[in-house]
């Protein structure tokens, strides 16, 4: 299994989520580059990196794609989230502003 940093050229990208900082939610893209189909699992971790949300996102083939989180029912604080595709994981972090 391989832990990627965000930009290191592979199968998977994984881009900024946007709005960062944010309130109440954010958008995480991320880039798939072979064709590939299955189930990709996000997960929230807050600034103690404990598991507080997750989310299976369907993947088919190459693209972008991307996910909403809402956090209405989180407080203010850094959260780190990641995106594991079964073969390789991206992590990346953001700020939630309430």
């Amino acid at each position: 299994e391989t832990i990627a940093e965000n930009s290191i050229p592979g199968d998977y990208k994984l881009l900024s989520n946007y709005p960062n900082p944010f309130n109440p939610q954010t958008t995480i893209k991320f880039i798939v580059d072979k064709n590939i189909s299955g189930i990709a699992l996000i997960k929230i971790y807050n600034s103690a990196g404990i598991l507080v949300d997750i989310a299976e996102l369907f993947i088919n083939g190459k693209g972008v794609y991307q996910f909403v989180w809402k956090a209405e029912k989180f407080s203010s604080g850094v959260y780190f989230y990641s995106v594991d595709f079964g073969d390789e994981i991206l992590f990346s972090k953001m700020l939630l502003l309430k």
